[in-house]
């Protein structure tokens, strides 16, 4: 297995593999995303080539991309999405913005998310003027109909690394939901971890 840190620029070729990783990967519960490669490739991934502070992280098997975890400085982030910190008058420039963290199903268990995490924790501890490092997740209830029974939280995983869940940093997000025939509207909660 290949780690590989990926940094502004460095970022433009993987961008197609990136958008079917996060069409396949969140079409899973929590997710349950209905997207389309075109789509991605339009509107959101096009802002981490922009960014001169953007990294990525991929892991390869055999020349096969099996995991990406992307980051972006949180200003750079969309205004729906930063507006938690805006309207709690917390400034962002000392967070750092984990935005994916994805690895094929068929991949998992197998330590490749936590070796994509550490490559980059160790990149973002290099800028010392990120302070935080901040990623957010979908909230759903406990007893949510459309929870699989084999369905694991990722809370133990991200609490193991010192991160904190933030309900009062928390916004909506609309997106098409497998299984609907119109946009969903999906409640999103910050967790924030600081860094030494």
């Amino acid at each position: 297995m290949v780690i590989e840190l990926l940094l502004g620029l460095a970022i433009q070729p993987y961008l197609e593999e990136a958008a079917r990783f996060r069409v396949e990967v969140f079409s899973e519960y929590p997710y349950l995303y209905e997207g389309t490669v075109e789509f991605e490739l339009k509107e959101i991934l096009p802002v981490y080539v922009r960014s001169k502070e953007s990294a990525w992280v991929i892991a390869k098997e055999d020349d096969r991309i099996v995991g990406i975890l992307t980051g972006i400085p949180l200003a750079e982030t969309a205004p729906n999405i930063h507006s938690p910190f805006l309207q709690n008058n917390i400034s962002m420039e000392p967070y750092y913005c984990l935005a994916d963290l994805m690895v094929l199903k068929e991949y998992r268990g197998k330590g490749i998310g936590k070796s994509l995490y550490h490559a980059f924790e160790e990149f973002v501890r290099t800028k010392p003027s990120y302070r935080y490092i901040t990623f957010y997740e979908i909230s759903r209830p406990l007893n949510d109909p459309k929870r699989p029974a084999n369905y694991h939280s990722l809370d133990p995983f991200w609490s193991k690394r010192d991160y904190a869940k933030h309900p009062e940093l928390n916004f909506e997000i609309p997106w098409s939901e497998i299984g609907s025939t119109k946009d969903c509207i999906h409640a999103i909660v910050y967790w924030i971890k600081k860094l030494p």
